[in-house]
Formats: C-alpha cells, structure tokens, sequence
C-alpha cells in the first residue's frame, strides 16, 4: 500500500527573482511537499510518531533551506529543497517532490504567477 504526506502551500515571504531588483524584496510563494512511500509508512498500521515523518521537521527544513539565502530561480531553490530534504530525513524508499508556486511575477499580464514542479 503506496501512502503520502502531503504539505500544500506552505506559504513563506522569500528573496527570489531573476534580476537584483527583484531579490532584493521579499515575495510570497507557495510551496508544496510531498514525500511518497511506495510500502507505506508504517505509522498506518502502528500510529507511532517514529513510523512517519515529523511535519514540523519538514517544515523547519523547508523554512531554513529557503531562507539562507536569496534565489534566481524557482528551479535553483526546489533543488536545493529536495536535497535539504533528502539529507535531513534518512528514510528508504522515500520519494520526494517539490512544487513552487512564485505568486507575484514582474511579468505584464501574467496575474496569476506560476509553478514549477520536481521529483525525484
């Protein structure tokens, strides 16, 4: 039985953009995390806290991670995340994939953002 924590839109203020002008202000985005386990975690079938992955852990990584520093890219930072994440949680058969939602782009016309997504 596959199962998946799932962590939609976490919402964080970030230095992110193209140009200097653009990561020298803070912007939203939305973040979601999702970590897949193709057997399950077995949390399902015990409800042991050290049977899954700590939500607020996740969090705190993606938080940390995000924040250290100012990104060009959606592309740039969903890397780094995935790599935080990977390093941070040791657990087997975890697959994990970021979704970045940049809400505000300097881009006419463009009103509603965009998203980028990766997976392992």
């Amino acid at each position: 039985m596959a199962s998946r924590i799932e962590i939609p839109e976490f919402r964080l203020e970030l230095r992110i953009g193209c140009s200097e002008a653009e990561r020298s202000r803070f912007q939203p985005v939305e973040i979601t995390i999702r970590a897949e386990k193709r057997d399950g975690f077995k949390a399902a079938a015990t409800d042991h806290l050290n049977d899954t992955i700590d939500v607020n852990a996740i969090c705190s990584v993606v938080r940390n991670t995000a924040s250290e520093k100012p990104y060009a890219t959606v592309e740039g930072l969903s890397g780094a995340l995935i790599r935080a994440l990977k390093g941070h949680f040791d657990v087997p058969g975890v697959l994990w994939e970021v979704s970045i939602s940049k809400i505000a782009v300097p881009i006419p016309g463009l009103q509603r953002g965009y998203r980028y997504v990766e997976s392992e």
